[in-house]
């Protein structure tokens, strides 16, 4: 059932075409449309983008939005009308920053990437938001200002001519047992380091539907249509596998098409760094 699932619209300077953004809604007239904001806003890009990212979710009639910034969240809570959640930016890691957000009218919360699931299990009871959880997708890691790869093709201190080297290839740094970190670049030459293994944590979907998780995201703006439609199937017939009891008999021929997906291997992540 198409409508079990969400679509949120995210790009990194919330710059959207008009016409992209209704081209997206109408093509997914089933899915449940969201607006997501970046985990770093500055004064700047509110000014230069957030008056006409509202304007384009009136016209499209969005009324949903995950926020990852405490700048998005202060705005849109002063408007009723909005349904908000808060994305793994926001860092909800604790009963008291879950209450919190909740306090600012926040419906459901994604939870702090680093948290694991004893510290989830430590969030059960009480009246609490939708919880959410990052099953599976690249793990985010370090955000600068400095610009890496400018940083390595001009090595001469105080060196500040970019000739867009970020734009030119893929850059990575390697750590010593050669695991590759991908550098991304968003339009305010801010550097992304992303984590050398995506997260998959598709054994732990029992534990975490009996425990107060709402429901399971899947990052998937990195992977291609094909391989995404492949990981939510797996993740699907998963859930369905739980549903009637019998997760265990599908779980080694689930992992074994989820690694297909990936050769390079997956992480448990902090989800799992504690867990045995």
């Amino acid at each position: 059932d198409t409508t079990r699932f969400r679509c949120y619209l995210a790009k990194p300077d919330l710059k959207w075409a008009w016409g992209e953004l209704l081209a997206e809604i109408n093509a997914s007239s089933s899915v449940r449309i969201f607006l997501e904001t970046p985990r770093i806003m500055t004064e700047h890009e509110f000014a230069a983008g957030f008056e006409e990212t509202m304007d384009l979710a009136e016209l499209a009639g969005i009324t949903s939005f995950v926020l990852n910034d405490l700048g998005s969240l202060s705005l849109l809570a002063a408007e009723p009308e909005f349904n908000l959640w808060a994305g793994y930016g926001l860092n909800a890691a604790n009963i008291e920053s879950v209450l919190w957000l909740q306090e600012q009218g926040v419906k459901r919360i994604v939870l702090n990437l680093e948290m694991s699931l004893h510290d989830i299990l430590r969030l059960a009871g009480g009246n609490l938001p939708e919880l959410e959880v990052l099953v599976q997708g690249a793990l985010p890691g370090m955000i600068s200002d400095i610009c890496i790869p400018a940083g390595a093709a001009n090595p001469i201190k105080g060196e500040t001519n970019c000739a867009h080297q970020c734009l030119q290839h893929d850059y990575y740094l390697i750590d010593s047992e050669q695991q590759r970190y991908q550098i991304l670049t968003d339009y305010q030459c801010r550097n992304y380091l992303w984590a050398p293994l995506d997260l998959g944590a598709f054994d732990s979907m029992p534990f975490l539907a009996a425990v107060p998780i709402s429901s399971f995201r899947i990052e998937g703006q990195r992977y291609s249509a094909e391989k995404l439609g492949t990981i939510i199937r797996i993740y699907k017939q998963g859930i369905q596998a739980m549903q009637v009891g019998n997760f265990a008999d599908y779980q080694v021929n689930g992992r074994a098409w989820l690694l297909g997906c990936f050769p390079q291997g997956l992480t448990g992540g902090a989800l799992l760094q504690d867990w045995s």
